[in-house]
């Protein structure tokens, strides 16, 4: 595979603390991997180590192909890696457009930067808020904003921290999807996240850090069957792993890797009737699917 990011025994002492230690994992090029872990995982220290905020004590990191571990966040930014930080950073007495065009200038002279903020506050729905203040902006909009600041440095990898912190559930669906349209553009994702569910459905890889350490890595398959262990960490399981967890325990053995409720509702309904459920059996599996989770 074509990693656009290596990360190589990454170590980061804070005096006699260890917030990351032999933190070693790839993020493939065009792909979404969530990085998730309980308090204190090291989450955010890993993501200021790669994005230069501070050096590793230890280790490497390796962006296409070059070694930034000792560069400042200003050159890691120019070669194409954007982050947002888990509290929007907006310029709150500035309007929309100038923190974005901001950003921009980093990159462009004015007349592009602007062409480039502006394309950018569009693509992240704020296009309605371009003249108004950053301080004016509700949740959701601060986080487009923050979105949108690190996009317009045009990056090939992208860091989200924590994005749909503090979002209600339909604030939560809006921000998937702008996640997915960015990456249906061709940058690559990575980003910390604590909300599964999520992290279930948008990710090619999840990374699971505990106590500064790799606990585990793999596909949303491989990870969420790893139900007790993710219990003990205090983090969410999708509904469905807790559901085929739950009825496996009980003596109805269902699949280990079943972490969508779709998937949950037709094993369901086989195991149910004995049989396969049918494509237009759709409206019958969704049945099934509701009952147990009372």
């Amino acid at each position: 595979m074509d990693h656009i990011l290596e990360i190589r025994q990454a170590t980061k002492k804070f005096g006699g603390l260890t917030a990351n230690e032999n933190v070693t994992f790839d993020v493939d090029r065009n792909t979404i991997v969530g990085i998730v872990g309980p308090n204190g995982a090291g989450k955010t220290t890993l993501f200021n180590s790669i994005s230069g905020v501070h050096s590793l004590t230890s280790g490497n990191v390796i962006f296409e192909d070059r070694d930034i571990t000792k560069m400042k966040p200003y050159d890691i930014c120019h070669l194409g890696m954007g982050r947002t930080f888990q509290i929007p950073l907006s310029l709150n007495e500035m309007t929309v457009l100038e923190n974005v065009l901001v950003a921009s200038l980093g990159r462009h002279k004015m007349a592009k930067a602007r062409e480039t903020a502006e394309a950018v506050i569009e693509e992240c729905g704020l296009k309605d808020f371009i003249a108004m203040p950053a301080g004016s902006l509700n949740v959701l909009q601060k986080k487009r904003l923050e979105i949108a600041r690190a996009l317009a440095t045009e990056p090939k990898l992208l860091l989200l921290d924590e994005t749909m912190a503090g979002l209600s559930g339909i604030e939560r669906q809006d921000a998937t999807a702008l996640i997915r349209q960015i990456h249906a553009r061709g940058v690559t994702i990575l980003m910390i996240e604590h909300v599964m569910e999520i992290v279930m459905n948008v990710s090619d890889k999840v990374v699971v850090l505990n106590g500064g350490k790799l606990l585990m890595e793999g596909t949303p398959k491989e990870v969420f069957r790893n139900v007790e262990e993710l219990r003990a960490l205090h983090l969410d399981v999708p509904q469905a792993a807790e559901l085929c967890h739950a009825l496996t325990a009980a003596g109805c053995p269902m699949a280990d890797d079943i972490i969508d409720v779709e998937e949950c509702a037709a094993a369901l309904y086989e195991l149910l009737t004995g049989k396969k459920a049918p494509g237009a059996a759709q409206e019958k599996a969704e049945e099934v699917s509701a009952c147990p989770q009372s």
